[in-house]
């Protein structure tokens, strides 16, 4: 796993880095990206998903609390088309 520590948004590094670990403990490979835009799509979505369990987690570990959901997108930049995830996953916890 490469991270570029020099982003141009470094508010965007937790949820880059989490998205990594997300396709490390996903399985996932480089050569799956060449099979089919499907896949990549597929993939792509789990790694967020478990990124954002991730930082939850993070979250939860070290008694970081947030007001509500879009508090916790903004923080980590994570991108409002999983805004209905981590709502599920605030509501649950």
């Amino acid at each position: 796993m490469f991270i570029n520590t020099n982003w141009y948004k470094q508010e965007e590094l937790p949820m880059m880095v989490a998205h990594e670990i997300g396709h490390m403990l996903n399985g996932d490979t480089c050569y799956m990206y060449d099979h089919s835009n499907t896949g990549k799509i597929s993939s792509e979505g789990a790694a967020n998903r478990v990124a954002i369990d991730l930082l939850l987690q993070y979250c939860r570990d070290n008694d970081i609390q947030f007001n509500n959901y879009i508090m916790f997108l903004q923080q980590f930049c994570i991108p409002l088309r999983y805004e209905y995830i981590v709502k599920k996953k605030m509501v649950m916890n």
